[in-house]
């Protein structure tokens, strides 16, 4: 998958997981009922995740390890999207 598919995939609240250097990342939303804020939730399976507001915020700045997700998305394996 293309990284440009990611602006689609956020904007319509699709869930995805994937494995980046051997760790297993996630992008998810809180339901109506989560005392969390509303955002988009990104980080490593059970670890701090980021938020971002936006899809325009996820895309400008998504990271993993101080790198950006859009420069390192190629080397993503195991990609499911929900």
């Amino acid at each position: 998958m293309r990284f440009s598919k990611w602006k689609e995939l956020i904007s319509t609240g699709r869930e995805v997981e994937f494995t980046y250097d051997g760790k297993r990342y996630s992008v998810t939303y809180p339901d109506e009922n989560s005392k969390m804020p509303a955002g988009i939730y990104f980080g490593e399976f059970y670890k701090d995740c980021q938020c971002f507001q936006t899809p325009e915020e996820f895309m400008a700045g998504a990271k993993i390890g101080g790198k950006l997700l859009k420069d390192i998305w190629k080397d993503a394996t195991d990609i499911d999207i929900f």
